[in-house]
């Protein structure tokens, strides 16, 4: 009678032991809400069952824990050891690199909202470098690369103190980077019946950065010249610029319109909905 009652015993705990376990979307989750309270700069995502994406200073990585969850299953007890091994395992990718370098032949003037500057963070937390554009915008230098989430990489005074180059003389250098990477804007170029559109799909090249182009000194004025009249730019993107004749009002309606849908989609892409005059001397609010 004791044996029979000791193995019912053994049963019901085995099917509530099991019943404890947590699915592979349950594991997924807890891994990346237990990861996400060790780091709040960081931003950990579910991409599938068993795969996790994380996300710090424009650099993404996928994390797979098709090999932590077998070890869960076997061994439940380890959840706090697994959760422990894979936040070092993020966190050390994060890790500043006191050693890096950046090559100033890459670096860009990238355009960016004034309140980007309270989303992002450079890699060793340091003071990210930028300039004041306007009212609305921000010159952000950035350090182009071939891979990485959006193609460049965000950097700090003492990174930029680590190479020996002076905050004041990056905005003449970014320029100089940027026409060579822009030399040629034919590729971009898509001529609608009311305005000119600078785009690019995706984000090779100098194409994220064609925001950008308006900082450079011949770029609007080759622009008005073409018009043979002032222009009104829109810059909904970092990768779009919108050239309009200032007389073209049909023209100005239609991205006014724009402005105001959905076309200029998401918030955290948008550089601004208001459009602004080139009448030759300054950029100003139109």
């Amino acid at each position: 009678m004791k044996n029979i009652l000791f193995f019912c015993a053994l049963f019901v705990t085995c099917i509530s032991f099991s019943q404890e376990l947590m699915s592979e979307f349950e594991f997924t989750q807890y891994l990346q809400e237990e990861v996400s309270k060790s780091n709040k700069k960081l931003r950990v995502l579910i991409f599938d069952e068993l795969i996790l994406g994380s996300k710090y200073n424009n650099a993404s990585f996928l994390h797979n824990l098709k090999d932590d969850y077998p070890n869960y299953t076997s061994n439940p007890e380890s959840l706090e050891q697994i959760v422990e091994e894979l936040t070092f395992r993020v966190d050390s990718i994060y890790a500043p690199n006191l050693e890096y370098r950046i090559d100033s032949t890459k670096i860009a003037p990238l355009l960016k909202p004034k309140k980007f500057l309270n989303t992002i963070m450079t890699s060793d937390e340091g003071e990210l470098v930028y300039d004041t554009f306007n009212d609305e915008l921000v010159i952000v230098y950035v350090e182009d690369q071939d891979s990485g989430y959006l193609g460049y990489r965000f950097f700090s005074t003492n990174e930029l103190n680590r190479i020996g180059y002076e905050k004041r003389n990056l905005y003449d250098l970014s320029l100089r980077n940027l026409k060579a990477m822009l030399d040629d804007f034919s590729e971009y170029i898509l001529d609608q019946e009311k305005y000119r559109f600078y785009r690019s799909v995706g984000h090779d090249g100098g194409g994220k950065y064609l925001s950008s182009l308006l900082l450079l000194p011949d770029f609007l004025e080759k622009e008005k010249k073409r018009l043979r009249q002032n222009l009104v730019v829109g810059l909904p993107k970092s990768n779009q610029l919108i050239i309009i004749a200032k007389k073209n009002r049909a023209g100005i309606g239609e991205i006014r319109r724009y402005a105001a849908s959905s076309y200029f989609l998401k918030e955290d892409e948008l550089l601004t909905k208001k459009l602004y005059l080139w009448d030759g001397t300054k950029l100003k609010r139109f």
